[in-house]
């Protein structure tokens, strides 16, 4: 997700962009020193969502580590006969 978001920051920041529109003669390409403000606003849009959904995905992976890693504690815990109180976790 973080290469997404940065491959579309790259296109928001290149020297030149491509747009393509649809016009009276059909469909026309064409190179621009900026990028129109209704595609700048798409880009950022999709560059927030995509950092969003990967802050989401880190915060749950962290979690599960967490989950996994006093699970293990605990059952060494309980295999050494070591008592563990709600002060303890």
């Amino acid at each position: 997700m973080y290469g997404r978001g940065e491959a579309i920051l790259d296109r928001v920041e290149a020297p030149h962009y491509k747009f393509t529109a649809t016009s009276i003669n059909g469909i026309e390409t064409k190179v621009l020193d900026h990028v129109p403000a209704p595609e700048e606003k798409a880009l950022a849009s999709s560059i927030a969502s995509h950092l969003a959904s990967a802050a989401k995905l880190e915060a749950i992976d962290a979690h599960k580590g967490t989950e996994a890693a006093k699970s293990m504690l605990g059952g060494l815990a309980a295999a050494l006969g070591i008592r563990i109180t709600a002060g303890d976790e």
